[in-house]
């Protein structure tokens, strides 16, 4: 699953990590990569460590990369991207991705779990917003991972319409999950009313797609829909 959880705040404009975790719960997702969480970061989520509280309740293994730090010193956090996964996670780190002037940072999260003897790749990302950035974040990106030979997914908000040119850049080298299986349009953006498809999973050839969905069934807990792959390592 790949999730712009927006900190908890629900279109209702309350903060409700339990309606996030429910989504979470109820999809049955072993790893989902979230956006837009706040770790310590600021009184907007109370200074609560969303990362470690979902992951306590959902029962999951973690890891988190700050993009942007908190202002209060006396808390050390941050908002940036997560992964929780079912599987133990054997190493993780955070790579920033290149910025502009006064823009918000941006990062990488690369996570690797080990499924029974297998590693698996999972990076997690949140892009720009302007697009000629996000297009040199793209190329960063696949520099880091061209080089990967054991199985991998890349997920997150890229902030970008599936005919825009870093999506285009993407397709060279992975798979897009909805696109191998759907061809409707898979808007996840406003959840209310969506009209954008910005939310991506995809893959590199070592995993085999089954199917994809976006989960339009809990547009209230974030300003996202989650977008939801089932697959199947190649053996």
């Amino acid at each position: 699953m790949t999730y712009n959880i927006r900190h908890g705040l629900g279109m209702d404009k309350r903060v409700n990590l339990s309606r996030i975790a429910r989504v979470i719960h109820e999809s049955g997702a072993d790893i989902v990569g979230l956006n837009e969480v706040d770790v310590f970061f600021s009184k907007r989520s109370e200074y609560v460590n969303q990362v470690e509280w979902l992951a306590n309740r959902l029962l999951m293994n973690h890891a988190f990369a700050p993009a942007v730090g908190t202002k209060d010193f006396n808390k050390m956090g941050g908002y940036g991207n997560a992964v929780l996964s079912r599987y133990p996670i054997v190493d993780f780190r955070n790579h920033p991705l290149r910025n502009h002037g006064k823009m918000e940072p941006r990062v990488l999260l690369e996570v690797k779990t080990r499924i029974e003897k297998e590693i698996l790749h999972v990076f997690s990302t949140h892009l720009t917003l302007l697009k000629y950035l996000r297009a040199k974040q793209v190329e960063e990106i696949l520099k880091k991972v061209h080089q990967i030979r054991l199985p991998l997914i890349f997920m997150g908000d890229f902030n970008a319409r599936p005919k825009t040119e870093e999506i285009s850049l993407l397709r060279h080298s992975f798979r897009d999950c909805w696109e191998t299986v759907h061809s409707g349009p898979g808007y996840t953006y406003p959840s209310g009313n969506p009209r954008k498809r910005i939310d991506y999973i995809f893959v590199n050839n070592m995993l085999k797609i089954i199917s994809c969905k976006v989960e339009t069934g809990y547009n209230e807990a974030s300003d996202h829909l989650p977008v939801i792959a089932t697959l199947r390592l190649k053996t």
